[in-house]
């Protein structure tokens, strides 16, 4: 898990998790657990003595962990189109591109696809429609599924690989 620095408002300073986060207002004193789509987990220091805080931050931190363990790691990966996207595709599925090869005349159709790998760069695939010639309504929809089949694979694998991860590094903590 990545730590950060917090200092409260009695000036103690802690060394927090991420997803952890602290809340001191004028009423409210306290840690907040933000993780998954369940409902955020609030910890309170209970009493004004300063003693309050390092016990809920562990009880905050003890509430990460079981999220962590049960919940996929939140990835930023994008699931929905963009609003001005102007096509029925996916989201990390994108074309039709025509593309003129050298010294040839006819132009090469294919689709686009995101590809994300986790700890590394993204890259992208290709999936081959034909050419000018040769593409059909039939082959551009074979193309369409093979594209969001491999868009599909490559994030579940994503977010199987972040998950893993994060599970690992919060044992290891």
């Amino acid at each position: 898990m990545n730590y950060r620095e917090v200092t409260i408002y009695t000036g103690e300073v802690y060394n927090v998790p991420s997803n952890i986060n602290r809340l001191d207002d004028k009423a409210t004193h306290g840690w907040q657990v933000r993780y998954g789509e369940t409902k955020e987990a609030f910890f309170a220091d209970g009493i004004n003595d300063r003693a309050g805080a390092e016990k809920a931050l562990k009880k905050a931190i003890e509430e990460l962990k079981k999220r962590i363990a049960i919940l996929e790691a939140p990835t930023r990966l994008r699931t929905n189109p963009c609003a001005h996207k102007n096509t029925e595709l996916p989201a990390g599925v994108s074309g039709p591109t025509l593309r003129f090869r050298k010294g040839r005349n006819t132009a090469e159709i294919s689709y686009q696809v995101s590809f994300p790998r986790f700890g590394l760069a993204s890259t992208t695939k290709k999936v081959y429609v034909g050419t000018e010639n040769t593409a059909t309504q039939e082959k551009h929809a074979e193309a369409i599924e093979m594209a969001i089949k491999i868009r599909n694979e490559a994030v579940e694998k994503y977010q199987f690989e972040a998950t893993e991860h994060k599970r690992k590094t919060a044992e290891e903590t």
